[in-house]
C-alpha cells in the first residue's frame, strides 16, 4: 500500500470483491507500506470523498 492509493474508489471494488469470495470464511489481510511512486498517477480517483451524502 502506498499513502496516494489510501482511499482509493478502487478499494471498494476490492473490497466487495473480497467480501465475495470469502463468504463463510474469516478473511485476514496483511498491509505493508510501500514508498510513493510518481511515474504514473494512479491513486487519484478520490473526488468521490467531497460528495458523502452520495456515496
Amino acid at each position: 500500500m502506498q499513502h496516494r492509493y489510501t482511499g482509493d474508489i478502487g478499494d471498494y471494488a476490492k473490497y466487495g470483491l473480497l467480501r465475495y469470495l470469502t463468504r463463510g470464511f474469516k478473511l485476514g489481510v496483511a498491509w505493508y507500506l510501500y514508498p510513493d511512486e510518481d511515474h504514473n498517477s494512479d491513486g487519484q480517483h478520490i473526488s468521490y470523498l467531497s460528495m458523502p451524502k452520495k456515496w
